[in-house]
């Protein structure tokens, strides 16, 4: 029992040190040494308890994926009923949100997916769906009588919107753009939700927390 708590832990010192790198260097940039080196470890440790590079970047992708998908339903659950879209879209285009160490791990991982890995790229696509679909559910929760593929239009252009924030932000664009991002994704909601026959209360969306 102590040697498996002792890899347990030996596991998730590594990939934790992995995410690190990824999100200060990208994943092209970093290697084994450097890992090793924010992990306060060699790479023969490494191997011994996780592989190879390859093997390393696997497990963390799969722990990633995990970590996401928990983190949006944590957040989600979190919030009141009766202003639930509104604390959704609060947070969505949000520093709290655009800082998440997650966020910027996924940035990281973002230039291997568009030069074409297809480990990585398929990682970050099952990411971003799910994140979609988390949306779509709540659209649908907010407003059952709308359509699936409305639905799923509108959460589309609110996670790109969503995201797309967070990147400008982080490199000098002003919080009134967010703004502007976070006005627009009420503006799809709110055709959304007229389409279907809802009434959509004006929410305060003017404040970038």
């Amino acid at each position: 029992m102590g040697r498996k708590n002792l890899k347990d832990q030996r596991s998730a010192e590594i990939i934790a040190a992995l995410e690190r790198c990824i999100a200060k260097r990208g994943l092209e940039g970093t290697t084994l040494e450097q890992i090793a080196e924010e992990a306060g470890t060699s790479r023969r440790i490494i191997r011994h308890y996780l592989g190879n590079r390859e093997e390393l970047i696997l497990t963390a992708i799969n722990q990633i994926e995990k970590k996401h998908l928990d983190s949006a339903r944590e957040v989600m659950g979190d919030f009141q009923a009766e202003a639930r879209l509104e604390s959704a879209l609060n947070y969505l285009f949000s520093e709290k949100f655009n800082n998440l160490p997650l966020n910027n791990l996924l940035a990281g991982l973002l230039a291997s997916a568009v030069r074409g890995d297809e480990t990585i790229r398929g990682a970050m696509k099952r990411i971003y769906d799910k994140f979609q679909s988390t949306i779509e559910d709540e659209l649908k929760r907010a407003y059952p009588g709308t359509k699936r593929e409305d639905r799923r239009r509108v959460a589309f252009t609110i996670m790109t919107l969503a995201f797309g924030s967070g990147w400008m932000m982080q490199i000098g664009f002003s919080k009134e753009r967010i703004k502007q991002n976070k006005a627009t994704a009420f503006i799809v909601i709110k055709k959304l939700a007229e389409d279907a026959g809802y009434t959509l209360p004006e929410l305060d969306l003017s404040s970038v927390h």
